[in-house]
């Protein structure tokens, strides 16, 4: 079996100690930002979706100047307001 060996054990704790951090750092900063862990993530869903589409966007513009002249720069702004 493979956890007979020294490394491999020594390398499952590594990753067992830093999942644990992982778990730790997210707590802090859900507590820092004062939500929980679905309104976060409900949160940070739609802002990665808004900034895939204002990259589309961009994107799509890149090749046809034409189409969003600023609908991606529009989009970033609003992104950018709205943290404040």
């Amino acid at each position: 079996m493979w956890f007979n060996s020294k490394v491999s054990q020594s390398l499952l704790i590594i990753v067992i100690s830093r999942v644990l951090a992982m778990f730790e750092s997210s707590k802090v900063h859900l507590k820092r930002v004062d939500e929980g862990y679905f309104s976060h993530q409900k949160t940070a869903f739609s802002y990665s979706y808004r900034c895939l589409k204002a990259a589309l966007m961009a994107f799509v513009h890149g090749i046809i100047p034409s189409m969003f002249q600023t609908s991606a720069s529009d989009l970033v702004s609003s992104l950018a307001k709205s943290r404040k």
